[in-house]
């Protein structure tokens, strides 16, 4: 038997109006109010609920976070926690296989060198903080890198 590896790359950038402290109202997201709310019910909710299928019938109901390899960022985790609590239960039922990544989704060779190590220390006490663990591996957003990067990496984590 051959091994495959899937990796889900969950992120979604910082929507909220600084002022208010809530999403405006996006009237392509329609017919949900945010494109984080739509992309919630399409993307990350049924990764937790997926449908184990044989020959058109639903033989299981599987919590996909447990079978696949992950990272989730930082801005997704904060708004999950206000919104929708109840996945991020199902998400932290594969700690095992979720990657610690950045901060903010930045593409770490084209940071100042105090920015890059400022996104890899925040982003690993992001992930110890919700998964409460240390991570095993990192997820290099854009899979961008550079000597430089790895060094930090591999001093870092």
């Amino acid at each position: 038997m051959k091994n495959l590896i899937i990796h889900g790359h969950f992120y979604q950038p910082f929507r909220e109006n600084p002022y208010l402290g809530e999403i405006p109202l996006e009237e392509g997201a329609h017919p949900f109010e945010d494109w984080n709310e739509r992309i919630y019910r399409e993307c990350y909710l049924p990764v937790a609920y997926a449908h184990y299928r044989e020959d058109g019938t639903t033989k299981d109901i599987i919590n996909g976070y447990k079978h696949l390899s992950f990272n989730m960022g930082w801005t997704l985790t904060h708004w999950l926690e206000k919104k929708h609590p109840e996945l991020l239960e199902r998400v932290k039922e594969g700690r095992e296989h979720a990657l610690a990544s950045t901060f903010n989704h930045t593409i770490l060779p084209l940071d100042p060198l105090e920015d890059r190590e400022v996104q890899i220390v925040w982003g690993i006490r992001a992930y110890e903080k919700f998964f409460d663990r240390k991570p095993l591996g990192f997820w290099l957003p854009e899979l961008a890198v550079d000597e430089e990067t790895l060094r930090l990496l591999k001093n870092t984590v």
